[in-house]
């Protein structure tokens, strides 16, 4: 079901939760780094300078705490607005934090 928020209507299933986190990030042969935004259960948003296509395949990796463990995500990219991209999951995998 889609909820209509902010004057605009909400495409994620979850709710989504604020964040600020680097991404670094892989489509293909091409390695980038995002700031990611927001997250849901089923998805993320971020911004980067990177152009990615709709429906592209993407590995992120990214700490949602600076003493965390790196989360690894494939995900598939549903939104492009600008710089701001929403995405999928596909896979997480979480490891573990530096330093342990």
């Amino acid at each position: 079901m889609r909820a209509f928020t902010g004057g605009r209507m909400e495409r994620r299933i979850s709710a989504r939760q604020p964040i600020r986190c680097q991404i670094e990030g892989k489509a293909g042969h091409q390695s980038f780094m995002a700031e990611g935004f927001d997250m849901s259960e089923t998805g993320l948003g971020f911004d980067t300078a990177q152009q990615l296509p709709q429906d592209a395949e993407v590995v992120l990796h990214y700490r949602l705490d600076e003493d965390g463990p790196w989360i690894t995500a494939k995900v598939i990219i549903c939104q492009k607005t600008g710089g701001r991209y929403g995405a999928k999951f596909v896979e997480r995998k979480t490891g573990k934090a530096s330093g342990k």
